[in-house]
């Protein structure tokens, strides 16, 4: 998180040195300044925020900005290019980001092209997988050591690799007693963490990189569902064009027949009618009539005979396009029962209610607010889970906010001015 926020820190430094003579637009955001084209994250859920494609505004999630308001709201659309959403500024200034670095933990299920890592001795040797693992094509990882010697930074490498295991390399432990009278006084447990608690952590973590891979694979399915289906309109737009022709003469032979048979009809009756005098006429009329009937019916059947392979090839197109349609409103149907979305959410929402309740239980400061939510989730969790223990962790924050009179309820004031007056409460 540190060298995430020297990343973007960095990023607002060059950008303030800019305003004064460069003629963009920027507005604040919870990490300071953005301007139209920079790409922010989305750090907390937002059900009551959809975009124009009818999703919600999700945590984690990247934006690129695309307008700035003058009331400080957000335009951003998705990298995809296909979704857009306003976000008002209250919502920016809290939980918006600039989305140039993440943590391990927030790259994780991202694929791009190439990836940078900043590793220190505070990775771990999962985070340092994670980040050196996102990338197609390059991956790569700069160490951050005190000083220029190549020797250190093979020591701190050492350590990340080791950070997972029970034994510690020697030189990784010379350096951390080394630095340990530095180390800022570290905070004081609230409580005492069940053993069970780091299965259900890992447990939550893995339902939702499962979610995330379910909702990844169908979006994946879909998008080959849509290309199959303009393949096949394709496809039926050439064939149609193909029988144009054909068609046009079809039409013509069959109203030239129609005609005819009508003109023999019409001699036949005149025959019928026709006395002494004028029977003999009426025979040569009927004969004529007779002799064009049987031409324009050669003339037809020679045209059916060479609409026959046009017609079967966009028989054939007609019926792709329909299976094609079937199957792609058969996978909407099944996303909408499966409801892929809702679970990625909630998933996500488990993970970070857990984080948050190992964040408190270990003695870091944590907001009313997030710690309100924290205990919603796990009350949520545990309605429909009873057996996980996420209620006997609820009702830890519970006594614990009985005992020091803190009320578990959302605050009124919105959190931006909260933390611009500083009155944080540290629970």
């Amino acid at each position: 998180n540190e060298h995430v926020d020297e990343i973007n820190h960095t990023i607002h430094q060059v950008r303030a040195r800019s305003e004064d003579t460069d003629t963009t637009r920027f507005t604040s955001i919870a990490d300071g300044p953005v301007a139209v084209g920079d790409i922010v994250a989305t750090r907390r859920n937002e059900r009551h925020l959809h975009t124009t494609s009818g999703d919600i505004v999700r945590n984690r999630e990247l934006w690129t900005v695309t307008a700035i308001n003058d009331d400080g709201d957000l335009t951003v659309t998705d990298l995809t290019g296909t979704s857009t959403v306003t976000l008002p500024a209250e919502y920016a200034m809290e939980h918006v980001r600039l989305g140039y670095a993440a943590t391990e933990y927030g790259t994780q299920s991202a694929t791009e092209t190439a990836s940078i890592t900043l590793a220190s001795t505070a990775t771990t040797g999962r985070g340092l997988y994670v980040a050196m693992t996102r990338g197609r094509d390059d991956n790569r990882v700069y160490v951050v050591t005190d000083t220029h010697e190549m020797s250190e930074a093979r020591d701190v490498l050492e350590g990340i690799v080791a950070s997972d295991r029970a034994d510690i390399p020697a030189v990784v432990q010379r350096r951390q007693l080394a630095q340990q009278d530095r180390r800022p006084p570290c905070p004081q447990p609230r409580c005492q963490i069940p053993g069970w608690f780091h299965d259900l952590r890992a447990d939550a973590g893995d339902n939702y990189r499962q979610a995330r891979e379910a909702l990844d694979d169908s979006m994946t399915k879909r998008a080959r569902l849509v290309e199959i289906v303009d393949g096949a309109a394709r496809r039926i737009a050439d064939a149609n064009t193909m029988c144009a022709p054909f068609d046009a003469a079809l039409d013509a032979s069959s109203d030239a027949v129609k005609q005819a048979e009508a003109a023999q009809r019409a001699a036949q009756q005149r025959l019928d009618q026709s006395g002494l005098r004028q029977r003999r006429q009426a025979r040569s009329e009927l004969a004529a009539a007779n002799e064009t009937v049987t031409e324009t019916r050669e003339l037809l059947a020679d045209a059916r005979v060479q609409a026959r392979e046009p017609h079967a090839r966009r028989n054939i197109a007609r019926q792709q396009i329909e299976t094609a349609r079937n199957m792609l409103r058969n996978h909407d149907i099944l996303t909408n029962w499966n409801y892929l979305p809702e679970h990625l959410s909630a998933a996500e929402a488990h993970v970070d209610a857990l984080v948050t309740w190992h964040d408190w239980a270990t003695g870091k400061p944590v907001t009313q607010d997030r710690l309100f939510d924290t205990v919603t989730t796990l009350h949520d969790i545990a309605a429909h889970e009873p057996d996980n223990g996420t209620r006997q962790l609820a009702n830890v924050i519970h006594e614990w906010a009985e005992q020091h009179g803190v009320e578990l309820s959302r605050p009124v004031v919105q959190q931006h001015r909260t933390i611009e007056t500083g009155i944080e409460i540290d629970l």
